[in-house]
């Protein structure tokens, strides 16, 4: 399913909102999702072309500014949950739910070349690592209370439900 530009960032905004709890470090946080704008850069390799660096702010309308973020990458296109800078996070679950939101979006986004399943098997050590793989494989219903948080229509793209009421 393709998204508008704006409608897949503002669920990436949700994904990080509910992943890292902002509301509990910026006081009043009102989020208003038709004013909320992302201010991001990609940088690339020079000769490759290949993504070295993800970053950005959002600028969420009741608020100047919250969740500043980068995310570093590597050898082409591969990273780790330890190349990214958050404001906050709330252990390594927040971790990975904010990294494979981040990787979902580059690759929704044809920043990335997918699947996310393989920066998942990346982080989660092709599943030897746990409790990784516990957290990671929560990442689908994550998706889905996220896109849950947004405003109705906007939610409904996410959910599919928009596109079967309109066939």
């Amino acid at each position: 399913m393709e998204f508008k530009d704006d409608s897949r960032t503002k669920l990436l905004f949700a994904q990080l909102n509910r992943a890292l709890q902002l509301g509990d470090f910026i006081r009043d946080l009102n989020v208003d999702y038709s004013r909320l704008k992302l201010n991001s850069t990609i940088i690339r390799n020079d000769k490759t072309g290949a993504l070295r660096m993800f970053s950005g702010v959002f600028f969420t309308g009741s608020y100047s500014s919250a969740a500043p973020f980068c995310i570093g990458f590597y050898g082409g296109e591969k990273s780790h949950i330890n190349n990214m800078a958050l404001p906050t996070h709330r252990g390594v679950q927040s971790l990975i739910l904010s990294y494979l939101s981040f990787i979902d979006y580059l690759c929704d986004m044809s920043e990335l070349k997918g699947p996310l399943q393989r920066y998942n098997d990346h982080i989660t050590l092709y599943g030897k690592n746990e409790a990784r793989t516990r957290y990671a494989a929560e990442y689908p219903a994550f998706k889905i209370r996220a896109a849950k948080d947004l405003p109705y229509d906007l939610s409904l793209e996410f959910l599919g439900v928009a596109d079967k009421a309109a066939a």
